[in-house]
């Protein structure tokens, strides 16, 4: 009599042959659905993407306060970081002497105002001008009153002594660079082309570009805008 095993003839074990039992199978379906409730909820509270502001700004990562500071606007009143809380405003650097920029970026300016002013649909908040001579030996109150209203009477006029001016300067980061004042009468101001964007907190959020489209412009604005409200 043959003392063979009967699984030694090749013929395998019924049990080895059992695939996964009810058990398993429903162990891996509670995995499943747990997983896919977790992507679920994770897609809904994801925050939609913000737009993208285009070329034409640039974003701080993190808005910048800004220190304070002591100007004079157009008509006589104190002009401080308080002045540059409340609402938006966009900064431009220059001089009513410039024989170019100044006054070409400020006619822009007064297009987009006139066009925001006319928008039925216009989205976000059209900012304060503010105009900082970095000029402050040509541009008294009365020259500065005379230069803003050309433009827009909405805009406001700001200068002070160069201590002062630095002061918002380096918070924005703009530059600009004067000749000794003994140089000739006509002397040429160097300064920063840009538009600053300032939020309602007073902090510095975007640096823009001049406005040659106010349509374009003041889509971006809304941009920006819009991404700056959104941070901290």
């Amino acid at each position: 009599m043959s003392n063979q095993n009967p699984h030694q003839d090749g013929a395998s074990d019924p049990a080895s042959r059992k695939g996964p039992d009810k058990v398993t199978f429903l162990i891996l379906g509670v995995l499943v659905a747990a997983v896919v409730g977790l992507v679920i909820r994770a897609i809904a509270v994801m925050p939609e993407p913000l737009p993208d502001p285009g070329e034409h700004a640039r974003i701080m990562p993190v808005p910048r306060p800004l220190p304070e500071f002591s100007l004079t606007d157009h008509q006589g009143e104190a002009f401080g970081l308080d002045r540059l809380q409340g609402d938006w405003s966009l900064l431009f650097f220059g001089y009513t002497s410039c024989p170019d920029i100044c006054p070409f970026v400020l006619g822009e300016l007064a297009r987009v105002k006139k066009t925001f002013d006319a928008s039925t649909d216009a989205e976000g908040a059209m900012p304060n001008v503010v105009f900082v001579s970095v000029d402050p030996g040509r541009d008294s109150e009365a020259r500065l009153a005379e230069y803003m209203q050309f433009f827009d009477p909405s805009f406001t006029g700001v200068t002070g002594s160069n201590v002062e001016l630095q002061k918002l300067a380096l918070g924005v980061g703009a530059y600009f660079e004067a000749p000794d004042e003994t140089e000739t009468e006509g002397y040429l101001v160097n300064h920063a082309s840009k538009l600053f964007l300032v939020d309602e907190q007073g902090r510095f959020l975007a640096l823009l570009d001049d406005p040659h489209d106010p349509d374009e412009f003041i889509d971006v604005l809304a941009k920006v805008q819009f991404i700056g409200g959104q941070q901290p």
